[in-house]
């Protein structure tokens, strides 16, 4: 199954895709969708994937990885970054067992 199958971007958005997709990915660690270090796919696939450039998958990753949502792994790519923010901690040990 596709990872990010539940993204939708709706490209008449007030909000622009790179900014929905960012939005879409954070909700999905919130709520344990998608998992501490659970690789996301690499920025061209997706990009592909969604019938976007690949500048807006850029944009969205790089707007996780400054919010420390996502981590570049050297040699792996990209992943749900291990150590979430601080304020994400105590909801995701009610939504991940350790």
């Amino acid at each position: 199954m596709d990872p990010m199958s539940f993204v939708r971007l709706n490209r008449n958005g007030a909000a622009s895709l790179s900014r929905q997709l960012a939005d879409q990915i954070r909700a999905s660690i919130v709520s344990g969708q998608l998992h501490p270090g659970e690789r996301v796919p690499a920025t061209r696939k997706l990009a592909e994937s969604l019938g976007v450039s690949r500048t807006v998958v850029v944009n969205a990753y790089d707007q996780l990885l400054g919010e420390a949502f996502l981590e570049g792994v050297a040699g792996s790519g990209t992943r749900v970054s291990r150590e979430l923010p601080d304020w994400l901690q105590p909801r995701m040990h009610e939504i991940v067992p350790p």
